[in-house]
């Protein structure tokens, strides 16, 4: 009967926990779906001022996007929103 009423506990358990990685999965997915969002905007930004810049000097020397850096930048920010899930929801348990 013991075995029993913790095998239900933990069938219970394991129930709540796969509802949490799936809640877990989709905040994540919201998380990335902002970083690309916020990426393309600062992106935009850059080209404008680049645009500015070139507009003003004329002489087509503007800001130029170093892509390895903007690459690492959002690695990083991926990286970053990740931890962040962790350090909130890993502290539940």
């Amino acid at each position: 009967m013991r075995l029993e009423v913790a095998l239900r506990e933990s069938e219970e358990k394991a129930t709540a926990l796969e509802s949490s990685i799936l809640q877990l999965r989709e905040e994540a997915k919201e998380a990335e779906r902002v970083i690309i969002s916020l990426n393309g905007k600062a992106t935009e930004t850059v080209e404008t001022i680049d645009r500015g810049v070139n507009g003003i000097h004329d002489e087509g020397k503007g800001l130029k996007l170093q892509w390895p850096v903007v690459a690492a930048g959002s690695t990083g920010a991926v990286v970053a929103a990740a931890a962040v899930l962790y350090v909130c929801y890993g502290k539940r348990r």
